[in-house]
């Protein structure tokens, strides 16, 4: 199985060597795993995103009860409710892209040398 990385550098190559492979999908799959990679990274940065400020809120909330902020502290917590909710349906999003990639990925065959 080729990888993402080496059809993401050298993509006109691939397709070059694949066509010659008699691979007649090659630039549609090349250019398939480029678009899932591409929404696959989005979705990783975005969780990731989420997730450091979800982490950021918890410990704002552990500084707010401290002071005796208990209203801060309910309306932080609240958002730290839908942030995690947002960081479940990233997930979620970012298996169906992962297992989309693996797919289109088994079907392109190897180049040859």
């Amino acid at each position: 199985m080729l990888q993402v990385a080496y059809l993401r550098e050298n993509q006109n190559q691939v397709v070059r060597l694949l066509l010659k492979r008699n691979f007649t999908q090659a630039e549609e799959a090349v250019n398939e795993v480029i678009v899932l990679d591409q929404e696959r990274r989005n979705t990783v940065q975005n969780l990731e995103s989420i997730q450091s400020e979800s982490n950021t809120l918890s410990k704002q909330i552990g500084l707010l009860m401290r002071e005796g902020n208990q209203k801060g502290a309910e309306e932080v917590k609240a958002r730290t409710f839908e942030l995690k909710t947002t960081a479940k349906e990233l997930t979620d999003k970012l298996s169906g892209i992962e297992q989309q990639l693996l797919d289109v990925l088994y079907k392109i065959p190897n180049v040859p040398n």
